[in-house]
């Protein structure tokens, strides 16, 4: 449309039927938001099942089941993620 336009041309035709492209793009991606909010819903709705071998516990509760590489060394005592926040005034 903007070439036709910029050309000198103006099809009323052309005009119409980009118009109608549009009304049918909005049409069809309102569909489309409707059916992501049921994909969700519906997933949101899927229990999360633990693995059959997963220890039942808390975090305390934990089993490593391999280890890659050496833990890091630190010259000081690190700090707990809930401690660096708290002493952020988090």
């Amino acid at each position: 449309m903007g070439a036709a336009r910029r050309g000198g041309g103006d099809d009323p035709e052309a005009a119409d039927e980009a118009r109608a492209l549009g009304e049918e793009l909005g049409a069809l991606e309102s569909g489309l938001r409707e059916l992501e909010e049921r994909r969700d819903a519906g997933l949101l709705a899927l229990p999360n099942i633990a693995e059959e071998e997963a220890p039942e516990g808390g975090e305390d509760d934990a089993v490593e089941l391999r280890r890659v590489g050496e833990p890091p060394r630190f010259a000081f005592e690190p700090r707990d993620h809930v401690e660096i926040g708290e002493l952020l005034g988090g």
